[in-house]
C-alpha cells in the first residue's frame, strides 16, 4: 500500500482516518486546507480572524475559533502559523502571544491526547 493510499484510508476513502484540522488559515494554511477539501477530506480550520474563518467556510470547510472543538473532531492537525512562538503556545498551552491558549489547559497536545 502506498503512502497516498494509507493517508486516504485505502478501504474507506479520504475520510476513513477522520477529519484534518488546519490551524492558521492565512496564505499557506488556507491553501493546504482547500487542497485537502478538494480531495474529499473533512477539514476543520481554526483562525483567530473572523474573515479567515468565513472565507474557509465559504469554500466548504468547517470553521471554528475554538481549539477544543477542533481537537474534538480531528485526528490529525497541521499548524501553519506565523512563528515558533505561536506553534509552542498552541502545542503546549503556555499562553505565549497571539494564537496561544491562555486557559492553561495543556494546549493542543494535551487535548488531542485526551481524545
Amino acid at each position: 500500500m502506498s503512502a497516498h493510499e494509507r493517508a486516504a484510508g485505502a478501504a474507506g476513502g479520504p475520510g476513513a482516518l477522520g477529519a484534518l484540522g488546519v490551524i492558521g488559515l492565512g496564505s499557506m494554511g488556507y491553501g493546504a486546507a482547500v487542497s485537502a477539501l478538494r480531495r474529499g477530506v473533512d477539514v476543520w480550520g481554526l483562525d483567530l480572524r473572523a474573515e479567515a474563518r468565513e472565507r474557509f467556510a465559504a469554500a466548504g470547510g468547517r470553521a471554528t475559533e475554538a481549539l477544543d472543538e477542533l481537537a474534538r473532531h480531528c485526528r490529525a492537525v497541521m499548524l501553519l502559523v506565523v512563528d515558533a512562538a505561536q506553534t509552542e503556545a498552541l502545542l503546549f498551552g503556555n499562553g505565549g502571544g497571539s494564537g496561544g491558549t491562555p486557559d492553561g489547559d495543556g494546549g493542543l497536545a494535551a487535548r488531542l491526547a485526551r481524545g
